[in-house]
């Protein structure tokens, strides 16, 4: 969702923009050596360490230290990270003398740690300390007005790097790039832009058109512009009465009832529903399922294939 390029950015606009950016993924470091890489450590610390070395705290030192996917951190190391937030020193793996550094940490996740708060797998201590200034960046396919940026500033970022002399992308392939769900987000667009740029060269082309982009991107285009079974939906045989409850009420539940009839059309399949029902992607059915569900959970009743299918969505139930 761009959240090292939200990190680079608070360290470029900040006081410590002339110092050091560290950027650590915890899901990519080997889970055994976690805070040697954090911490570091010095030399007959443990077998193999054959000569001391500097983690990337120490790295930091006076910049900024993001730390990406905090919510994979060990409930072990969890505490340690909090001891150093509380007291801005650490002991490096083997030392029993504190190490004191200045820098400002940046961590990102894409786990709900509220949850995990509540599970029991995230100090809830840590959370909070954690949580000073909170930035909430939504999946890309919901800030499709982004896309077209994004897709740009990767065609630039490319020309400038010598890879390719294309200037501009055609309307009927923004289009396609904005239609579609990127499950990827932003690594997806770059490495979708990156195919489509070669893509292009290969066709001769002196902009990147539509037949340049993957199939999956075109497969969704071509559907977004199709007949749904919604485009001969009608209201003709549904009943109008004032039978107490609201009007929001009526409209989410004939909003279920195309739900259902989707489901039925493909034999309960989610991944195949949203097509039917003209929605960007599956995740989009999802959440409209779930916030009905949330305002009239006994609404399912009358729908036994979505209570079947989404009974996790239905407050109360597991």
């Amino acid at each position: 969702t761009g959240k090292e390029l939200v990190a680079r950015h608070i360290h470029r606009n900040g006081q410590r923009a002339n110092k050091p950016f560290v950027a650590v993924s915890i899901a990519a470091l080997n889970p055994n050596l976690v805070e040697s890489e954090l911490f570091g450590h010095v030399k007959g610390a443990f077998a193999g360490a054959h000569t001391s070395r500097v983690g990337f705290f120490e790295k930091a030192k006076g910049g900024v230290l993001f730390l990406d996917e905090i919510g994979e951190l060990s409930l072990e190391l969890q505490v340690k990270l909090l001891r150093f937030l509380e007291e801005r020193s650490f002991f490096p793996v083997g030392s029993s003398n504190p190490m004191e550094v200045d820098i400002q940490i940046v961590t990102a996740t894409n786990r709900n740690l509220e949850e995990e708060v509540e599970q029991g797998n995230f100090r809830q201590d840590l959370y909070y300390r954690l949580s000073v200034i909170p930035i909430v960046l939504s999946p890309l396919r919901e800030r499709k007005e982004d896309i077209p940026l994004l897709a740009n500033h990767f065609l630039k970022l490319f020309r400038q790097q010598g890879r390719t002399n294309i200037e501009r992308i055609s309307e009927p392939a923004i289009e396609a790039l904005v239609n579609y769900h990127w499950p990827g987000n932003i690594r997806q667009l770059k490495n979708e832009m990156e195919r489509a740029i070669l893509q292009s060269r290969i066709q001769g082309h002196e902009r990147i058109e539509l037949e340049d982009l993957s199939k999956d991107i075109l497969e969704a285009s071509s559907h977004q512009n199709s007949p749904t079974f919604l485009d001969h939906t009608n209201l003709e045989n549904e009943e109008i009465s004032h039978d107490g409850y609201p009007l929001d009420w009526h409209l989410s539940h004939f909003e279920l009832k195309l739900v259902q009839r989707a489901l039925e059309k493909v034999s309960g399949k989610k991944s195949e529903a949203w097509k039917l029902l003209g929605l960007n992607d599956r995740y989009a059915l999802s959440r409209r399922v779930k916030n009905i569900l949330k305002k009239y959970p006994d609404i399912v009743k009358d729908f036994p294939l979505i209570q079947k299918l989404y009974h996790r969505q239905i407050p109360g139930k597991k």
